[in-house]
């Protein structure tokens, strides 16, 4: 798998020049024979127009998966479902085409993984992310 990450490790400046990549990325990526994922930004926030030009971005370039950031509860992994319906039918995917991936980066995202993984039928897996659990956690990090 290749996760395009869109949201911690692209510098917004650089957003718009990240998504128009991603069709030839994705396509690069799925010739190689990997699983081609892209990581947005999260929907509901400040920065919500971010997150919601990333998912159409990337819905059009056709990732197997969409990661989302910083996943707290089912309710969130349900809304985002609901926006890849719409976004699957104008685009003539077939619904559910495309797998969501939460990733826990948070107590409250790790202490509500089952629900989390409850909230659709499109989630399959989790991912953790360490580096922003201890951040939350204020551990003590160390080469």
């Amino acid at each position: 798998m290749l996760i395009v990450d869109l949201e911690d490790f692209t510098p917004p400046e650089r957003r718009d020049e990240a998504r128009r990549a991603l069709p030839s990325l994705l396509q690069r990526c799925r010739d190689a024979g990997k699983v081609a994922a892209v990581r947005i930004n999260r929907i509901g926030e400040a920065r919500d127009g971010d997150g919601r030009l990333d998912l159409a971005a990337a819905m059009h370039a056709r990732p197997d998966v969409i990661a989302y950031p910083m996943a707290s509860c089912g309710d969130e992994m349900a809304r985002l479902d609901a926006l890849l319906v719409e976004l699957e039918h104008g685009l003539g995917l077939a619904a559910g085409t495309t797998e969501l991936l939460p990733v826990c980066e948070t107590a409250l995202g790790v202490v509500n993984v089952r629900g989390i993984a409850a909230g659709s039928a499109r989630v399959h897996s989790a991912l953790l992310g360490a580096e922003d659990l201890a951040n939350d956690l204020c551990a003590e990090r160390r080469p």
